[in-house]
């Protein structure tokens, strides 16, 4: 995760952004909503949603495939890492690949949390 941070940072200061205002681009609001950032570009955060990912990417006008090299799985015992993402279209590139693997997973968080909070 420290990787993808030191990437937010450098994409941050290039744009010459505080981390405030990156914080409130991507939604962050409240008390101290450039901590969040901070936390994100130290390393202190372990995991970030691919939503996120896609929300600073988008914020600092970069291509989310600039994040993906960091976020992508393990691909032990795998011929390529395309065996671990059976995402139907082989013609796709790998990093679209992961990128709709990594949508997939976020939207299937979303709906647990949904299925979480209907059943209270």
């Amino acid at each position: 995760m420290k990787e993808i941070g030191l990437k937010i940072r450098e994409f941050r200061q290039q744009k010459k952004m505080s981390a405030k205002d990156l914080a409130i681009a991507v939604g962050k609001e409240g008390v101290n909503p450039a901590q969040y950032i901070y936390d994100i570009e130290s390393g202190k955060v372990k995991a970030i949603s691919i939503i996120a990912v896609k929300k600073l990417a988008k914020a600092l006008d970069v291509d989310i495939s600039y994040f993906v090299n960091e976020l992508q799985p393990s691909n032990e015992g795998a011929s390529e890492p395309a065996d671990m993402l059976s995402l139907g279209n082989k013609d796709l590139p790998i990093e679209e690949k992961y990128i709709r693997a990594l949508e997939k997973i976020a939207k299937l968080q979303q709906e647990i949390i949904e299925m979480y909070r209907n059943s209270k």
